[in-house]
Order: C-alpha cells, then sequence, then structure tokens
C-alpha cells in the first residue's frame, strides 16, 4: 500500500503458485481476474524422431539459423520492436484485458541483465531474414540454482507477424529440444506457463507433450481494496 501511494498506483497485480497465498488471498475476497496454468515436459516423454520430423518437414529456405547466449548488440532495436507486436498480439488473444507498459529496449536490457545476475543462463535459437532481421525465434533459461529444471517462463517462443504459418515455432523448440537432450545432462523437466486461449502455442505445446501440472492465479489489487482491508485490521 505504502509503495502504491509513494508512485500514485491505483491497482497492482500479484500472481502465484503458492497455495497458501493464494489460500490467503481469498480469505479476504481479493479479486481473481485470471487462473493460471503451468505446463511441464519430463525429460522421459521427450521424443526426439519427434523432434527430427518436424525439422525434415520445415522448409527454411532464405533463413538464417543462428544459436545465441546472449542477443547481438545489433538484433536489440529489432527483438523490442518484434516483442512490441508479439505482446500486443498475446494479450488480445486474453479474454482478460490488462492494460500494461510499453517495454522499451532499455526494459528489455535490464531484464537481461536481472536474469544473468540471478545466475541464469539465456539458450536461443533464431531464424533471421536476409535483411538481417528476426524473422522466428525460441528462448529459455538454465538456472544454475536449479538445473534440473529447465525454464522457458521467462523466455519466449515468437514469430514475427509476416513469418507466421510456417511451422517456424515448433522447428525452433525441436532444435531447442536436441540440443537440449545432447548437451544437458542435468535437467529432468521444461516447465511452460502458456495459457489455453494463447490457443496456437498451447496446441503446439500439447504436440510436444507438456501436461499441466501447476494452478495458480492472478489477483488485482486496487488501492482502495488494500485501504479497506488496512481499516479492518486496524
Amino acid at each position: 500500500y505504502e509503495y502504491m501511494l509513494k508512485h500514485d498506483l491505483k491497482d497492482i497485480y500479484h500472481w502465484t503458485f503458492e497455495k497458501r497465498k493464494i489460500a490467503a488471498l481469498k480469505t479476504i475476497s481479493a479479486p481473481i481476474i485470471e487462473e493460471l496454468i503451468d505446463t511441464r515436459l519430463l525429460r522421459s516423454e521427450m521424443d526426439t524422431g519427434f523432434y527430427n520430423s518436424i525439422i525434415s518437414a520445415t522448409d527454411i529456405t532464405g533463413y538464417r539459423l543462428e544459436y545465441c547466449e546472449s542477443l547481438p548488440d545489433e538484433l536489440w532495436d529489432n527483438f523490442t520492436e518484434l516483442m512490441y507486436d508479439i505482446l500486443e498480439d498475446y494479450r488480445a488473444s486474453n479474454p482478460v484485458k490488462q492494460e500494461r507498459k510499453r517495454m522499451g529496449k532499455a526494459d528489455w536490457q535490464l531484464r537481461d541483465r536481472s536474469e544473468k545476475l540471478s545466475g541464469s543462463k539465456m539458450q536461443m535459437y533464431m531464424l533471421l531474414t536476409t535483411q538481417n532481421e528476426i524473422a522466428a525465434y525460441c528462448s529459455l533459461y538454465v538456472d544454475e540454482n536449479n538445473k534440473e529444471r529447465i525454464r522457458h517462463n521467462g523466455g519466449f517462443t515468437a514469430v514475427a507477424r509476416a513469418h507466421r504459418g510456417r511451422g517456424f515455432a515448433a522447428f525452433l523448440k525441436a532444435k531447442m529440444y536436441l540440443k537440449l537432450l545432447a548437451e544437458n545432462p542435468d535437467f529432468t523437466s521444461i516447465e511452460t506457463d502458456t495459457m489455453p486461449w494463447n490457443e496456437y502455442m498451447y496446441r503446439i505445446n500439447e504436440r510436444f507433450r507438456f501436461k499441466p501440472f501447476k494452478f495458480g492465479c492472478e489477483f488485482k489489487l486496487s488501492r482502495e481494496f488494500i485501504n479497506n482491508y488496512l481499516k479492518l485490521l486496524n
């Protein structure tokens, strides 16, 4: 509440998968704006034959495939514009409409630095056009303090509007998963938080054998709501 007053915020959003937090917020009748799902793919259920069949069936003629662990400096502007379009389309699909601040290049770079400082290693496959623009990419994180879990949460699989409908999302996921299986002996599962209303990506994840395993909630807390709750405590 003090933070909201300091920054003149009318609403804040809080999402959690922790049962005790959800129970506590439900107890005080905090408004739920969306129910969340995390899905997981176990290493034991990963199918290299399936991945290779996707790769062989996808035509990437005219595109250049690149792997990186840090986004090249010359791509940051293009990445920022791409992510603006991606997030606009993503939010348009969400039945829960929310206004979010547009993230600029500095915001994305700060996010990238924060992940690195926390001990997370990004891995990314990209398809680039002949004009050196990102047509599609797939990124995920390997956390130093939890190498058993590969984290798509925080990463994205995204395709630029002009390059959709060619199977690039599944292609890049297949390339990434083959690389993980070949080079990373530590992980036992991959987790992602794609919602069912994001139909295209959710269907791809189902094809890749991701299954729901964790359920959460996102709460919208207004300044008025918190103020009233604090008055009750007093």
